[in-house]
């Protein structure tokens, strides 16, 4: 198969000579699309350019963020062992008054509302078995117990 060419012709004004150029089919084709590839790139550069700056704003303001939420759980982290301590205080302040009082009943006190306790019943939760309240008596947990 012949190739096939395009020819440019340039003509001057009456006193030069004119000009032929000779293009091959496969040039003009091959800068055409040399020449889309080209623009489309140049239309989707500042897209991707500009997605990019704006994702490396958000991952920086996620990372501060993150960093906020890590300094504060670090406090409530401190606040919650500060909690525990002082719990721990109150319950041998408790069983040492008990003590005192003379009101032992075999077991270290416990607090009703520190051990999950349901204070309109004035029951306990303590390791899986319902216990009364000191003080309480026995038919709101007969009640509840029955609701089982």
């Amino acid at each position: 198969m012949a190739k096939k060419f395009y020819t440019i012709m340039i003509v001057p004004h009456a006193t030069a000579r004119f000009r032929r150029i000779r293009v091959s089919r496969n040039l003009v084709v091959s800068g055409g699309v040399f020449l889309s590839v080209l623009m489309v790139a140049g239309l989707t550069f500042p897209h991707f350019l500009l997605k990019t700056a704006r994702l490396s704003r958000s991952v920086e303001k996620m990372s501060q963020e993150n960093s906020d939420l890590k300094k504060a759980n670090e406090r409530i982290d401190a606040s919650l062992t500060d909690l525990r301590s002082k719990l721990a205080d109150i319950e041998t302040k408790a069983a040492k008054f008990a003590l005192m009082v003379g009101v032992d009943d075999g077991q270290t006190p416990q607090l009703a509302s520190a051990a999950g306790g349901d204070r309109s019943t004035n029951t306990m939760f303590v390791s899986g078995a319902i216990t009364r309240a000191p003080g309480a008596s026995a038919k709101p947990v007969a009640r509840r117990l029955a609701r089982r």
